[in-house]
This record gives structure tokens, sequence and C-alpha cells, in this order.
């Protein structure tokens, strides 16, 4: 009788800000979210989800609760200072400045709870992808022999977190047979072997020499039809598609979703002790 074959999956930052991100500014459901934690109840797949990766998405999503509360701001103080509006219409204004503040944290809070159930399952790998003393070294020597998913950059003076993670990914799974381990990311010049391509991508020969089997996509709503049977609807699948294809040709593509999110400076990474501080960032 046949081994099993296990599914691991790999989602990058820049999809989990898609997925939870629309929902704090615009009010959308967490449709992959939740599909994706009903999976892992039904041990269909095991997440791997490197600390660098958490560290980025916690980090993002406080980011963007911090610049609501900014503009608001900004928007209190001249509407204070504006001697043409009645006090009637300043003290209406204000209100409705505090209730959108009050929503967008309300949303904020039911996407931190909906991450921290998928993060905390029992099918998610977390402990074993830790950054360490010794993950760093790997990682940096894998940065230096300058193999995808290396970016040529002038300013990459720091260990590229997209380089740390597949080190980690790689020596979780080494001696480990019978797998097949799907990659879902946004970032095509770094994971893709054909980064121009419109669909059927292909992930990075420098990427799946490490892996037994390996599986790339950029929409995790596709993946996740087709690879897991889930049943998004296609008009769904095909938007996300759609954002994806014109947000890749327009240079005032939305920030949150082709960012990396933050350096190796900003992660509190203690190479004494061999671990990072996640504190701050998730108890806000």
């Amino acid at each position: 009788m046949a081994k099993k074959n296990t599914k691991f999956l790999f989602i990058d930052t820049n999809i989990y800000i898609q997925s939870c991100v629309l929902e704090i500014d615009e009010g959308d459901d967490l449709l992959a979210i939740k599909k994706l934690r009903t999976l892992l109840d039904q041990d269909k797949l095991i997440l791997l989800l490197p600390e660098i990766v958490e560290l980025e998405i916690y980090k993002k999503l406080n980011n963007k609760i911090e610049e609501v509360e900014k503009y608001l701001g900004e928007y209190k103080k001249k509407v204070n200072t504006d001697g043409l509006l009645e006090e009637k219409i300043k003290k209406e204004l204000m209100e409705s400045f505090s209730k959108v503040l009050l929503t967008r944290k309300q949303n904020s809070k039911k996407v931190m709870e909906e991450l921290r159930g998928v993060f905390s399952h029992k099918n998610t790998v977390r402990k074993e992808l830790k950054l360490t003393p010794e993950l760093l070294l790997e990682g940096y020597k894998y940065f230096f022999h300058q193999s995808k998913p290396y970016k040529n950059e002038q300013s990459s003076a720091f260990i590229q977190n997209d380089c740390l993670i597949i080190e980690l990914i790689k020596k979780y799974l080494t001696g480990k047979k019978n797998y097949t381990l799907y990659i879902c990311s946004n970032n095509k010049a770094d994971f893709c072997e054909n980064p121009k391509a419109i669909d059927n991508f292909k992930v990075s020969k420098d990427i799946s020499k490490h892996f037994k089997n390996v599986d790339y996509s950029v929409n995790l709503y596709r993946l996740l039809n087709k690879r897991f049977r889930t049943k998004i609807p296609e008009k769904t699948v095909e938007k996300l598609d759609e954002g994806l294809i014109k947000g890749s040709q327009l240079s005032g593509a939305p920030e949150w979703l082709f960012e990396e999110g933050i350096t190796l400076r900003d992660s509190q990474i203690s190479l004494q002790s061999g671990e990072s501080d996640t504190s701050q960032i998730t108890s806000k």
C-alpha cells in the first residue's frame, strides 16, 4: 500500500496581507483564511509558518491601524481649527471620525482572531521554523550565493527575508519523503522561473532543487480550489486574478499587496538567545 502524500503549504506574507488588509480597509470577508482553517481542522494539509512571516504579518496589520489613527487625527485637528464650521457640525464630524476608527479596530481584532486560530492550530508548524543563530548563518550562505528568491538590490546589506524562509523550510523538510510543498506568493520575480507569465507559473529551479516535489501559485483561492477541492466561487477567484494582473502592471499598485513587510532589524532578533521577541507586535 502506497504511503500517503503529505501536503505542506507555505503562504507568503503578501498573500496573508492580501486576505486580511482588505477586511480592515473595506469590510471584505476573510474567505481564504476561513477556508484554510477548515482544511487544517480536516487534516487535509500542514501549514508551514516561518517566524519571519508571522513577524511581518503582525507588523503590517498594526501599521494599517496606526495609519488610520494618524490620518483621522489630522482631520480632527483641521475640523477643530476651522473657524467657519458650526459647533454642531464639528461635533458630528468628530463623532463620525471616532466611529470610523472604532470600526477599523473591531475589524482588526476580528482579523487577528482569525489568524491566531490558524497560526496556533495543531496542524501549523511554527516551533520548528523559528529563527536561530544557526539558521541565520545558513540563510546568509544561501543569500550570499544569490540563488532565488534572492533579489539583486544595491541596498541589500542585510539577509533578505525570502532567503531565510527557504532555508528554514528546506531544513524542516530535509529527510522527509512522500510530500508535496505548495508555495503561494505574489512575489513572482523572486520565486518564479517565468515571472512574466500570465498563468501556468513554475517555481524557480534554484528553489525546486531543494525539495522532493513543489507546486507554485500566486492566487490562494485558485490553489485551495484546485489542490484541496474547496468551493470558492469562480467569480471570486477570477476577480483576484484580475487584481493581481492589473496590480503588477500599474505603478500605483496597492502598497500592501507587493511590499515585503519588515527587515531583520525590525524583527527584534536576539542572536544570543536564538529567539525573537514577538510580544511587542502581537500584544497591540
